[in-house]
């Protein structure tokens, strides 16, 4: 399931606000510095320390990381790490909610409940965190059939940066599930999702841009992102491949492999 994940996966990148105390933004910086080493025994003593500082939540967090595991630092105890990372989530700190709401949908250490975990994450939605208004999105699309209630969350969560909702919400548009038909945004979201390292998009593109949906009908564009879908792991079929290249003169697939090279060169501005 393409869901937020959490814990180490998570990364310890976030834009900390200005510290009360000098001290306490040297020694913030010092245990993500020690954590992202995997030196969890001084992440682990920096961090314990930080609980009650102002960033107490993200304190909370990575110490529920470390407790959960134990990483040859304390004994692996869940429990305390779950009282740890409620603490953190109550805090809002936005992977804190993540992986809380990921433990009640999975049922890890706590009884398994989606509605537990959508709760959860509108607590991340409330406080505008990308993470959370897509996991709404996808659990309001595949979970519960609600394309409308998608569409809104995935418009939220592209608001707010999150790169993997720009294809979800081009689905939609390009199907005109739960929102108006719009192959044309949906074409420039798949774009941008490619830009932002997604695979899937080329082969959308490709299929768009043959058929003539959100664009003008271009076989050799259609033929270029057939290419670069190929290339980016995540292929055209032989037989629509073999369709495309039909309509094209040996000239015009030669321009489709340089179109080709040079969105794979520059993924962010120049595909066609």
């Amino acid at each position: 399931m393409r869901i937020v994940l959490t814990a180490l996966a998570l990364g310890l990148a976030l834009a900390g606000g200005h510290a009360s105390a000098q001290s306490a933004g040297d020694d913030l910086a010092q245990a993500r510095a020690a954590f992202e080493q995997r030196d969890f025994k001084t992440a682990y003593a920096r961090y314990s320390a930080l609980t009650a500082s102002p960033y107490g939540a993200e304190a909370a967090f990575v110490l529920s990381v470390i407790v959960k595991d134990g990483y040859g630092v304390v004994r692996a105890d869940p429990a305390q790490a779950l009282v740890l990372l409620r603490r953190a989530a109550d805090g809002g700190e936005p992977r804190a909610i993540g992986t809380l709401g990921m433990a009640y949908l999975e049922g890890d250490g706590v009884p398994q409940s989606l509605e537990e975990a959508k709760r959860v994450w509108r607590r991340g939605a409330e406080l505008n965190q990308a993470p959370s208004l897509y996991n709404l999105g996808y659990m309001a699309r595949f979970a519960d059939r609600a394309p409308a209630e998608a569409a809104g969350w995935f418009e939220r969560a592209v608001a707010a940066g999150d790169t993997k909702s720009l294809s979800e919400l081009a689905d939609l548009l390009d199907r005109g599930e739960g929102v108006a038909r719009d192959s044309a945004r949906a074409v420039d979201l798949w774009r941008q999702a490619f830009a932002a390292g997604a695979k899937e998009p080329p082969t959308k593109l490709a299929q768009a841009f043959f058929e003539g949906s959100g664009v003008a009908e271009d076989a050799v564009k259609a033929q270029a992102w057939a290419l670069v879908a190929e290339k980016a792991g995540n292929g055209v079929s032989l037989e629509a491949r073999n369709v495309i290249a039909s309509k094209l003169s040996a000239d015009q697939r030669a321009e489709a492999a340089r179109l080709a090279d040079r969105c794979l060169a520059a993924p962010s501005a120049d595909c066609p």
